[in-house]
Formats: structure tokens, C-alpha cells, sequence
């Protein structure tokens, strides 16, 4: 299971190290890669893409650094999760990310990466340099949602 250490030490790897983590993110999982860039991107502000790949190859990190015998994701279950949990989401008729995140936990199998991904997306309306927006956020999160979902199909297959 992944760890608020885990997660700690990938952000910190992120900060230091001078490498194109996208570019390994992209090697290891191509079809992460074009999920990404298939999003309907422009339904996000320049800041959010950017924070959505930033945020997208943490989680791949933390998988990675976690699972190392990871298999590659398969176009057919992403786009299967994707579906599922905008379903999912719908259904809850949320009123906030925090309702999605508290609803989702009990039974998820990587609690501490829903709760870093909730912290990350929170609304700050004091910091003017976070880069999410309300319109912004749930979609956001379901992207990385979906992210998360296939990389734990991913760990856990033989």
C-alpha cells in the first residue's frame, strides 16, 4: 500500500531532480499517457493542465516506486474506470470534492493517494497562485481518479 512516505519522498524526487517525468511516465504506461492527452482539455485553465500532469506523474511515482513489477495499463480498462466513476460521481450528486473523497474511502484499496489527490485539488481561496478552479475540480479529480484506478488494476496483476 502506498504511504504518506511514499508520496513525500516522489514529491520531493519531483522538486530535485532535473528529469522529463513525463517522458518516463509516458514509456512505462503509454496508454496513461494518451489518456491524458485525450482529456477534453480545454475544459481546464492552462494551470490545472499543468497541475493535472504534475499531479498524474506523482501518482504514477508513487505506483511505481510502490509496485515495480507494474504491467502496463490497457486502453480498454481506463476507458472502462473512466466511464464508471464519472457514473459514480453523478450518482452522488456532490456538492463538494470533499462528499466524493468521504464516500469513496471506506472501501478504497489506496486511501493515502485519494487523500493527498483531495488536499492537492481543495479550493484555496487565499493562495491566488493555486491553480485550481471550482469548475475545475471535480473533473480533475476524476481524472486522477481514474489514473489511480488503473494503476492499482496494474499492481495487481501478475
Amino acid at each position: 500500500m502506498i504511504s504518506e512516505q511514499t508520496i513525500d519522498t516522489c514529491i520531493e524526487t519531483l522538486t530535485n531532480e532535473d528529469q522529463d517525468w513525463m517522458k518516463s511516465m509516458a514509456e512505462a504506461q503509454p496508454v496513461v499517457a494518451g489518456f491524458l492527452a485525450a482529456e477534453d482539455l480545454d475544459a481546464f485553465t492552462r494551470n490545472e493542465v499543468q497541475y493535472l500532469y504534475y499531479l498524474a506523474v506523482l501518482c504514477w511515482m508513487c505506483f511505481d516506486e510502490t509496485y515495480p513489477e507494474m504491467v502496463e495499463i490497457e486502453e480498454d480498462y481506463i476507458s472502462l474506470k473512466e466511464e464508471q466513476n464519472w457514473n459514480r460521481i453523478d450518482s452522488l450528486r456532490p456538492g463538494s470534492l470533499k462528499i466524493i473523497v468521504d464516500r469513496w474511502i471506506p472501501d478504497y484499496p489506496e486511501p493515502e493517494i485519494l487523500y493527498y489527490l483531495e488536499d492537492a485539488l481543495m479550493l484555496d481561496d487565499e493562495d491566488p497562485e493555486h491553480p485550481v478552479t471550482k469548475a475545475g475540480q471535480i473533473p480533475l479529480f476524476a481524472t486522477l481518479l481514474t489514473l489511480v484506478d488503473a494503476l492499482i488494476h496494474a499492481s495487481k496483476l501478475p
